[in-house]
């Protein structure tokens, strides 16, 4: 397999070898740079020195990665667009078939929900029918004051239970998706928010050591950084 950068085909056996040649540089300087001191003007100038080479080096690095990585990375937003766009009318289907089959269970929902009310209403009907007639056979017994307390007594109808239909396809499972929609980011609290370091940076670069103590909840700093 081959990648090509910029016009030019790179085998995975170039690929390999560029890659040990830098790791071994790296080490190489790694291990020079861990016994550098600096005690005087001419230590500066050969730290200074190696410091160059070192910067050779990234610089030859990021030059034969980055061509690839552009490649790559256009491969990648190609594939991304057309997995997109192979996906897209499929999904558009899947959302049709989604729709009819929750518009059918809330439909069945309904209908159950309705025979429950209904079955609510008939023995609410049936209960007061029965003190009605518990009412008449108290005063035709004479009872009047306990037929007053039986009429006065609230009916108290049992709980119907909604019955859905069963869920009858087979290697089918229903669950329950939730969403949400940001209407007033005024009001969305703050456990929900991610501070911006890009934002918190440009502001850094910009007020330099203005922006030392101005920006609540961020330290911000300086460092004496060398340009080989």
């Amino acid at each position: 397999m081959a990648t090509k950068a910029t016009g030019v085909v790179v085998s995975n056996v170039e690929l390999t070898v560029n890659e040990s040649k830098f790791r071994k540089q790296g080490v190489s300087l790694f291990e020079e740079a861990d016994q550098i001191t600096v005690r005087s003007p001419e230590d500066m100038r050969k730290a200074i020195e190696f410091g160059r080479g070192i910067a050779d080096l990234i610089t030859n690095i990021t030059a034969f990665f980055g061509p690839l990585k552009k490649t790559a990375k256009a491969a990648h937003t190609a594939l991304c667009d057309k997995e997109k766009e192979a996906l897209d009318i499929p999904r558009q289907a899947e959302s049709v078939v989604d729709a009819a089959i929750r518009k059918y269970r809330q439909a069945e929902a309904a209908k159950a929900q309705a025979a429950a009310e209904k079955e609510r209403a008939r023995l609410q009907a049936q209960a007061e029918k029965e003190r009605a007639e518990a009412v008449r056979l108290l005063k035709a017994e004479g009872e009047k004051k306990l037929a007053r307390e039986v009429e006065r007594e609230a009916i108290v109808v049992p709980v119907v239970d909604v019955q859905v239909a069963a869920k009858v396809t087979s290697g089918v499972r229903y669950r329950t998706k939730w969403h949400f929609e940001i209407i007033d980011p005024a009001k969305v609290e703050r456990r929900f928010l991610v501070p911006s370091e890009q934002l918190i940076r440009a502001e850094v670069i910009l007020k330099k050591g203005l922006a030392v103590g101005t920006i609540d909840g961020v330290r911000v700093w300086s460092t004496e950084e060398t340009d080989y």
